[in-house]
């Protein structure tokens, strides 16, 4: 009995070891799983596996020990040493205890056998698992080695792309460092022929410069020599009569707007006249004759007067603008100017005198406006008569539109100025107007309004003038005496229109003698 438990005690130890082996196994094949190069060595270890777990060798392992026990049942115990004789009645309970031993044996045999049966199907399942996750790896692998193979070329091919791109590349830049150095080449032989261009311009620029200057000297001299010997005018005397004309026509539609358009304020009027400075100024400007018949009928009831007062002191303003060799604002230097032309006109030919008052117009161009000067003196004659009151809502208004209509004005008279003092030389040629109070004379000026008023009457020659409604134009023509005297004398080329002092009184007013 104590051998078949040895011996059973051996088979345990046996399976168990089996059991250890099959799990190491299973593990190694588990972690060796992931290497293909490890599935022949695993076959092998699983082989040895299945080998020590087969059911014959374990029956044949609980034989052995029995075996020994009946060569060795001469010896007494578990140590294995001689004893004497035993008695029957020892041998008696011996056997029968051998007997319930070996049927408890035979019992805990069948159950090892069961369950190491039971372990073997275990281990089998398991063997099977491990087999078929080992075929999976393998595959795995060898798909995995396909992908490697094609990666590898795959990188095989990159890796001779790229060095023919890296040889492609470093030829072009090698091929641009040489096109480069070429082109800084080019460019410092370049920036050299500039800067020697540049110095040649330099010097060209220098030389051109005194030659400029050389040139402008023999010019001013042609240009004063040719000034002084040409004969030809920029303008002929019909475009000389219309810009006249187009000035007369300015200043009659000013006049007509200011004397129709305004309202009459008779208590204005009156009051502006107890103003003794603006009275005198406004006789001033019309004579004292036309002032009086200014203020001799309102303009509601005729307001002809207050149109030809405003025409004849337009006229008298634009003459003086057109007639001053200097700027209005120099008026104080305009009698020195004079005197010297006249000078010019006693010693020297009329295309020098000529010449020099144009070049003396040409110089002394005014920098200022003259029109609220004008603007001024028409708003005086519109007070005094009533027809425009600083108490007006738009006396503003009407101020800055006569302003306008007078820088309007001046303009013309400008352009006339130059026409006149620069554009023609061969001969003097000057606006001119009729005094009030001189006597009509029909060679040298014509009735504006052909006495029209007083058809009944026949206009006679003598009747004294009342005012110039348009300016006329005349040339001025001088002659030596024997002792070489200059005189001067006129040829009008374009008569001037007046007002008779009869067309606006009585007959018997128009035979008294006027005085300014």
């Amino acid at each position: 009995m104590d051998a078949e438990r040895k011996g059973s005690h051996n088979d345990c130890s046996a399976t168990a070891a089996g059991r250890n082996t099959l799990a190491d196994d299973h593990h190694g094949t588990l972690h060796h799983q992931s290497g293909p190069g490890h599935r022949d060595k695993d076959n092998d270890l699983l082989g040895q596996s299945s080998r020590t777990v087969e059911p014959t060798q374990l029956l044949q392992a609980r034989k052995e020990p029995k075996r020994e026990g009946s060569q060795d049942s001469r010896y007494n115990g578990w140590d294995g040493y001689m004893q004497g004789p035993i008695s029957r009645h020892e041998a008696g309970e011996g056997k029968k205890d051998g007997s319930l031993e070996s049927t408890e044996g035979r019992k805990y045999g069948k159950e090892e056998v069961r369950a190491l049966m039971k372990d073997k199907e275990e281990l089998k399942s398991e063997l099977n698992q491990t087999i078929r996750r080992l075929n999976y790896a393998e595959d795995t692998s060898h798909h995995v080695k396909q992908k490697l193979r094609k990666a590898e070329e795959e990188l095989q091919q990159l890796a001779k792309r790229d060095a023919e791109t890296i040889n492609h590349l470093r030829t072009q830049l090698e091929s641009q460092h040489r096109q480069g150095q070429s082109s800084e080449a080019k460019i410092r032989q370049q920036t050299a022929d500039i800067n020697a261009l540049r110095e040649q311009l330099r010097r060209a620029e220098a030389n051109n410069s005194q030659t400029t200057q050389f040139l402008d000297v023999q010019t001013a001299e042609l240009k004063g020599a040719q000034v002084l010997s040409s004969k030809a005018d920029s303008f002929a005397e019909p475009d000389l009569i219309k810009m006249v004309e187009s000035l007369n026509y300015e200043m009659f539609q000013g006049a007509a707007f200011m004397s129709e358009g305004l309202e009459f304020d008779e208590a204005a009027g009156r009051n502006a006249r107890l103003n003794a400075q603006t009275t005198e100024r406004a006789e001033i400007l019309l004579g004292s004759v036309m002032f009086s018949q200014l203020l001799a009928k309102p303009p509601t009831v005729d307001p002809l007067p207050l149109q030809l007062a405003l025409q004849s002191v337009m006229i008298l303003r634009c003459r003086q603008i057109i007639q001053s060799l200097c700027p209005m604002e120099y008026g104080d230097h305009n009698d020195f100017l004079r005197k010297i032309y006249a000078g010019i006109q006693a010693s020297e030919e009329q295309v020098v005198a000529g010449r020099w008052r144009a070049m003396t117009q040409a110089l002394l161009r005014p920098s200022r406006s003259y029109a609220s000067y004008i603007a001024e003196d028409l708003v005086n004659v519109l007070i005094v008569c009533g027809k425009l009151s600083t108490s007006n809502s738009e006396y503003q208004v009407i101020i800055q539109d006569i302003k306008h209509r007078m820088s309007l004005l001046e303009k013309a008279a400008l352009q006339l100025k130059v026409a006149l003092k620069e554009g023609v030389t061969s001969v003097d040629i000057e606006p001119f107007y009729i005094l009030t109070g001189a006597r009509y004379d029909p060679t040298n000026m014509d009735d504006a309004y052909g006495d029209s008023r007083k058809e009944s009457r026949n206009r006679r020659d003598g009747e004294g003038i009342m005012c110039t409604t348009d300016m006329g134009l005349r040339r001025v023509l001088t002659k030596r005496s024997v002792d070489g005297q200059v005189q001067s004398y006129y040829d009008v080329i374009l008569k001037p229109k007046v007002v008779l002092a009869s067309s606006l009184t009585d007959e018997a007013e128009a035979q008294t003698p006027f005085r300014e």
